[in-house]
């Protein structure tokens, strides 16, 4: 946790040096401690919700074994009950992914300073933070934004909170919004890179994440 709020703040720095304002990096550093708070309160109810999912799925599967030697009829029923734990299995796989990205946000980080950082390790940076956003959004609301949506609702309260899943949403190291889109509940995130057109080489390839 610790590891995690050096992190943060190191990031929030950059973007204060970066305008020039020593003021302001001090208060970017106070709301990068707040927000790794925030996140491991997200981390255990996540935890929790993971937890009811696996006794949901286990009594789901002694279910069908006790299922499996009855008549046909029962039999049909012992597939619908196959099918509800194929869907536990896969909303659980989901979460076991978030959850995963969501312990990334109180883990070990590199000891390199922000301010070492080239434009494209920024980049990556910075998405992380955003996809750690969408994954809370997602466990609150059950899926991610549509494309249309788009990341504004990252600005909305979260769900029994009065603060939001970011504060701002940054723009990409070169001044461009992020682009995102949402497909089969599959997320993507992506910047153009430095010259702000798709593909290129250096500087200039295109830098993407993705989550689901």
């Amino acid at each position: 946790m610790k590891m995690v709020t050096v992190f943060l703040a190191m990031l929030s720095l950059v973007w204060a040096v970066g305008c020039g304002d020593t003021a302001a990096s001090e208060k970017y550093k106070a709301e990068a401690q707040a927000e790794s708070s925030k996140t491991k309160a997200l981390l255990e109810t996540t935890q929790k919700e993971l937890a009811r999912s696996n006794q949901e799925l286990a009594q789901a599967l002694q279910t069908i074994e006790q299922l499996k030697t009855l008549t046909s009829r029962q039999k049909e029923e012992m597939a619908q009950y196959q099918q509800e734990a194929d869907k536990l299995k896969a909303a659980l796989t989901q979460a076991q992914s978030a959850l995963a990205r969501l312990k990334g946000a109180t883990g070990p980080e590199s000891a390199t300073t922000t301010k070492d950082w080239n434009p494209a390790q920024l980049a990556d940076a910075q998405m992380k933070e955003i996809l750690r956003a969408l994954d809370a959004y997602k466990v609150d609301s059950g899926s991610y934004p549509t494309t249309d949506q788009g990341l504004k609702l990252l600005l909305k309260n979260k769900k029994g909170s009065k603060d939001p899943y970011l504060k701002q949403i940054n723009k990409d190291p070169w001044g461009r919004d992020y682009q995102y889109r949402m497909a089969n509940d599959v997320c993507e995130i992506r910047t153009l890179g430095a010259d702000g057109k798709k593909g290129g080489p250096g500087e200039d390839a295109d830098i993407k994440i993705t989550g689901q």
